[in-house]
């Protein structure tokens, strides 16, 4: 029999979603959510901003860019992921709005018609509007 699991939230009766666990704990969507966001903008108001972030940044980065695509809050080029951004994302700065990056990209890795190559682009990111614009390709 299945246990019906309920959100980790303080006093929250809600039911979880599906794979919406952080560090093991689960949450139902609205808080999940809560986590995701707060965990991340931590992340950030920790980080120096001038330096490479650490791996701590990354992840709560990766993860935040990945529950915003999953929800279709955010539009990125395809296989463009949160796990991507995280391996091979470098040149990170905090900017007025956010920050920015750049990453190694090979567009047409998979297709038959192009022949690969890689890419340099630098991405921006508005914390606020939680939008992501290609700077430069």
């Amino acid at each position: 029999m299945t246990e019906n699991l309920r959100c980790s939230w303080h006093e929250c009766k809600n039911e979880v979603g599906p794979n919406l666990r952080i560090d093991g704990d689960p949450y139902c969507r609205d808080h999940y959510r809560q986590v995701i966001e707060r965990s991340f903008v931590d992340a950030y108001d920790e980080w120096d901003g001038s330096s490479e972030p650490g791996q701590h940044f990354r992840y709560w980065f990766s993860r935040y860019f990945e529950f915003l695509i999953e929800r279709k809050e955010l539009a990125l080029p395809t296989l463009m992921t949160g796990a991507r951004i995280r391996d091979r994302g470098y040149e990170f700065k905090k900017t007025e709005r956010g920050l920015e990056f750049s990453i190694i990209r090979h567009p047409f890795a998979w297709s038959a018609k192009k022949v690969s190559y890689e890419e340099k682009q630098r991405w921006g990111f508005d914390l606020e509007a939680k939008t992501a614009r290609l700077i430069l390709s």
